[in-house]
């Protein structure tokens, strides 16, 4: 739970704060679009960086190094969407969390690989007959949709700091608005950096709880409670 600030004076923002909180302003309020040229464009980034980067190799149910772009395709699961049509998923997140997962595998490519090749390998396996071997065996090491629930976290932090509001005075009224602002005063893409960290922490929590599939939302619950920790934390009281 964020803490709210009732009676405190107004937070005044620099005018570099202020420009970059406009901009996450406008960037929340954009749908992903599948017929938006620019959208698909930043689409195959994302696939480019999954399956034709030097990393491909890492990801074991990948074999090609080179895979042709398709917006539609089975190869998309593999990623982590819940279908062969990762639009469906983007809906919840609009094209910010794109934006977001694109940055994440071309900035930080070894460590994107690496924790999307964990979840690859969390995948229950099949013993040849249709059955799932995790399920028999009751495994906990269980898979969950690495960019599906990047979707998730970009929607869980605009709604913890209130930037779809576009009220810069709602940003700033609670402890985790103001450190988020204090973050956004140092770096102009704080809130990429704040989502890579959130990924990490999902990690953490899944494979330090042995979390199933069903209880992502448990996993969610408890990385919101970390990233506004955080956030409490980058407030410079005066």
């Amino acid at each position: 739970m964020t803490t709210l600030f009732p009676s405190s004076p107004p937070y005044r923002l620099s005018i570099i704060q202020q420009s970059r909180l406009e901009t996450l302003f406008d960037r929340t309020s954009v749908q992903y679009d599948k017929e938006s040229p620019k959208h698909r464009d930043t689409l195959k980034k994302l696939w480019a960086a999954v399956f034709n980067s030097n990393s491909v190799d890492e990801i074991s149910s990948i074999s090609d190094s080179e895979i042709s772009f398709a917006l539609v395709s089975e190869k998309w699961k593999e990623m982590g969407w819940q279908g062969d049509d990762p639009s469906r998923d983007l809906r919840g997140g609009g094209y910010l969390s794109l934006e977001c997962l694109v940055t994440f595998a071309e900035e930080r490519t070894e460590l994107f690989h690496r924790l999307l090749t964990k979840s690859q390998q969390q995948q229950a396996e099949s013993d040849g007959n249709g059955n799932d071997i995790a399920t028999m065996n009751n495994s906990s090491y269980n898979y969950y949709p690495f960019c599906a629930a990047g979707v998730n976290l970009v929607h869980m932090l605009v709604e913890v700091l209130y930037l779809r509001c576009g009220e810069t005075s709602r940003v700033a009224s609670t402890l985790a608005g103001r450190g988020f602002l204090e973050r956004l005063r140092r770096e102009d893409d704080a809130l990429e950096q704040m989502f890579v960290e959130a990924f990490i922490e999902v990690d953490k929590q899944w494979e330090l709880h042995g979390m199933e599939y069903m209880m992502f939302p448990m996993v969610l619950k408890k990385v919101k409670e970390e990233v506004i920790k955080r956030m409490e934390v980058e407030v410079r009281w005066q």
